[in-house]
């Protein structure tokens, strides 16, 4: 099951949290120290075991390479791993000392994971969850959705960008962020479905809460619009 615990405060203006409860680090103050764990369910284990003693402040678990020890190089669909998949999430984060960061590295970017963008996009949503953030390839098709959902699962959102030709200029860092407001400009004005909230839609923020606590949260909203739930 996703964590289960109460809200955290809003951090300070340009900080940010990620994890829950006491399993969680601030983002944007000093140097935080990222150490990785990989490879199959035994290897997971005893590096996750290892933890207790060490003085890291984050945990990155690359999921691809636990992927890789189920199924291989082979492409595989989000729905034949998914529910493996979640379940080691659940043992990382529950286990670890630490707050999890949940990244899916594929081929194209070095890792081990053969996904095309949906089945990439639909797995890294399934973690969300259950991890205090998730790693999102911000090339992939499909990824401000990703992001949204993410968010809504409570989950931080690290966005990473991969050009194995070479460190990109400032130039061309520019024109990424603005492909990435071109496409959400596209993406919010389309005529069908277009990714924005209805005219009469209730927003909220679902940052550092549980699903329960989300879920909890709509059900009183509507109850408060007349809506039995």
């Amino acid at each position: 099951m996703p964590h289960s615990s109460a809200p955290d405060p809003d951090p300070a203006p340009g900080f940010v949290t990620i994890g829950r409860a006491a399993k969680k680090a601030t983002l944007g103050g000093r140097t935080q120290v990222i150490v990785p764990v990989s490879g199959d369910a035994r290897a997971l284990t005893d590096q996750v075991g290892a933890l207790a003693s060490c003085r890291a402040d984050i945990v990155e678990w690359r999921a691809d390479t636990y992927l890789f020890s189920l199924v291989g190089s082979h492409f595989v669909a989000a729905s034949e791993v998914a529910d493996d998949l979640v379940r080691m999430a659940r043992y990382v984060a529950d286990a670890s000392p630490l707050p999890i960061l949940a990244t899916i590295r594929t081929s194209v970017e070095g890792g081990e994971a053969s996904l095309d963008d949906e089945e990439y996009c639909a797995l890294v949503a399934a973690l969300a969850p259950h991890v205090g953030g998730v790693d999102v390839e911000i090339r992939r098709d499909g990824f401000s959705a990703l992001i949204e959902d993410a968010h809504a699962a409570g989950a931080l959102v690290i966005g990473s960008f991969h050009d194995f030709e070479g460190t990109p200029s400032d130039d061309q860092l520019a024109e990424v962020l603005a492909d990435i407001e071109r496409r959400d400009a596209i993406d919010s004005s389309r005529d069908t479905s277009p990714l924005k909230p209805a005219p009469d839609a209730v927003q909220m923020d679902s940052t550092g809460r549980t699903i329960e606590q989300v879920i909890e949260r709509i059900c009183a909203l509507a109850q408060e619009k007349g809506v039995h739930v």
